[in-house]
């Protein structure tokens, strides 16, 4: 079964909104808006001592509820189902430097959230809300 919580994570940094600039995607995160998220649900789901179980789920949805409404606001609708892994992995990458310190910062456990990758599915909290 493939693993879908990494694209999960990363289509909520982006997922088919990059914006080019001289071929070089761009995150739709600023570092203030990431600077000025609320990770305190995130921290508690994605802790070490939550089982990888519980994590896929809680941790995603969490992680979904921190960053999705920062996308909405800057007019990036998630699509879910039409996600090109290539443009995934750019918006991981592009966002990188924007989201993981201020998570780190703010005292989420990273180690621990690398561990999704091998969680076997989206949850339902994110198909949600992909129409």
């Amino acid at each position: 079964m493939r693993s879908y919580a990494a694209v999960a994570l990363a289509c909520l940094f982006l997922c088919g909104s990059l914006v080019a600039a001289q071929d070089a995607p761009q995150c739709a995160i600023t570092q203030e808006q990431a600077s000025s998220a609320d990770y305190s649900k995130l921290k508690t789901a994605c802790a070490a001592t939550v089982s990888l179980d519980q994590r896929c789920n809680g941790c995603l949805c969490a992680f979904g509820e921190v960053f999705a409404p920062i996308l909405a606001a800057n007019g990036i609708k998630i699509d879910m189902q039409n996600m090109d892994q290539n443009d995934v992995t750019d918006a991981m990458m592009a966002c990188f430097d924007v989201v993981v310190p201020a998570m780190e910062a703010q005292g989420v456990d990273l180690a621990a959230l690398a561990e999704l990758a091998s969680c076997p599915e989206i949850p339902q909290c994110l198909m949600a809300g992909s129409d």
